[in-house]
């Protein structure tokens, strides 16, 4: 894992020297926390890692631990391209390096104790999985809890390193989901990300429900996304925010008549407009077309 951190700071390195005179802003990784999920979890995106009874067609892989793993070294290569591009390169070239994630907003699916903590936990989970340790140093207190000895600790010396280490986040933004508590994967023996998160989600209050980390068949909800960019305002410091996916992607038949794209954008981009004028540290919206 060392080798691949030094080998991610020497490509910046040269991406740094090569185009610095022309970039300003640099995003070191796309959804680091869809990656360590999705590549290493439920094996669905490349190399394909995972375990039983986790993902699908394992032939390789610990779904129980390699998520974490993957993840934490990935906050410690960005952080290492951070600290070369402050120290060798910002001063005269004058730009910001930030990190990119997958959100989507949760609202509680009922009012109860138990469903309000859910809701909490698996923002933890989604976003303060790779933000804390960029603003804080250290992973949210409640992933330590569920997830023990299998998420790695920052030892002082990286704690430091990575603590401060954003200039801005940028978010791949597209629907909200109802959180409700998830207990039967917090008493599960063996347990992966999503028994750890131990959060039910559903797409509207009708569904059945589902454990995993990125649901299917995702509703219109503009008045998420306001929530989510002010909920990164309040809780990170007043960090700069870039949404840098949102969009609606529809059959190529129908690419004409697409007024359902026009009310999806429309209600997304008012929603970042109203967290703007709310006091969100909001820079800009780049519509992700499909």
């Amino acid at each position: 894992m060392h080798a691949c951190r030094d080998d991610f700071t020497a490509f910046a390195d040269a991406c740094f020297r090569e185009f610095g005179d022309r970039v300003r802003h640099w995003t070191t990784m796309d959804e680091p926390n869809v990656i360590a999920i999705a590549a290493y979890d439920s094996g669905a995106f490349p190399p394909c890692r995972c375990s039983a009874p986790f993902g699908m067609n394992c032939t390789a892989g610990d779904s129980t631990v390699e998520p974490y793993t993957v993840a934490h070294h990935s906050i410690l290569a960005h952080a290492a391209a951070v600290r070369l591009y402050r120290d060798k390169y910002q001063a005269t070239q004058g730009g910001v390096v930030g990190m990119n994630i997958y959100s989507f907003w949760n609202y509680p699916f009922s009012p109860t104790p138990a469903d309000v903590a859910a809701t909490q936990r698996s923002l933890d989970f989604m976003v303060g999985w790779i933000l804390d340790p960029l603003v804080k140093g250290d992973y949210p207190e409640i992933m330590t809890k569920k997830a023990g000895s299998r998420i790695p600790s920052f030892t002082k010396e990286q704690s430091e390193l990575i603590r401060g280490a954003i200039d801005f986040v940028g978010i791949n933004h597209y629907t909200s989901v109802y959180v409700s508590d998830g207990k039967s994967g917090a008493d599960a023996s063996l347990r992966d990300y999503n028994a750890d998160m131990s959060a039910t989600f559903r797409m509207s209050r009708n569904d059945s429900g589902t454990g995993q980390f990125i649901p299917i068949n995702m509703p219109n909800d503009p008045q998420g996304l306001q929530c989510m960019l002010q909920y990164l305002t309040d809780t990170y410091q007043n960090i700069p925010i870039y949404v840098q996916e949102n969009g609606y992607g529809q059959f190529f038949i129908d690419s004409v008549n697409d007024h359902n794209r026009v009310e999806y954008l429309s209600g997304y981009i008012g929603s970042t407009l109203a967290a703007l004028r709310n006091g969100a540290n909001v820079k800009g919206y780049f519509v992700w077309s499909f």
